[in-house]
């Protein structure tokens, strides 16, 4: 094993796997290290739901924007239409993050309290 690989952060979901690879490199135990990933995913978390709070306060003042200027914000053509469809996905990706942040802490949680972690 080389140095470089100590850092890589390696993306599954078998968290039996993480315990033998921290094991073998020396990282901190699976429940400290699940204790570490809740409370950098509730961080993460707090983060997307400021997204979602911003972006809703936005097509609010472009909705505002567009009912001044008598056009419809919401499949426009023009630059308040742009920028809502832009919003719009911004927030879906907030959403989709969201959901994904929290299902991954309860399967976390489940190991901090000593559960079972089951597969996909």
């Amino acid at each position: 094993m080389y140095f470089s690989d100590w850092f890589k952060v390696i993306p599954h979901t078998d968290y039996s796997m993480r315990i033998d690879y921290y094991s073998c490199c020396s990282f901190p135990d699976p429940l400290f290290s699940a204790s570490q990933e809740v409370t950098i995913n509730e961080k993460l978390i707090t983060s997307a739901e400021a997204t979602i709070k911003a972006c809703e306060e936005e097509l609010l003042r472009l909705r505002t924007i567009g009912l001044d200027a008598g056009q419809s914000i919401w499949h426009g053509k023009g630059a308040t239409g742009r920028r809502a469809d832009v919003l719009l996905r911004k927030m879906g990706q907030a959403v989709e993050s969201i959901e994904r942040l929290e299902k991954t802490n309860m399967r976390l949680k489940n190991v901090l309290a000593g559960g079972v972690i089951g597969r996909k």
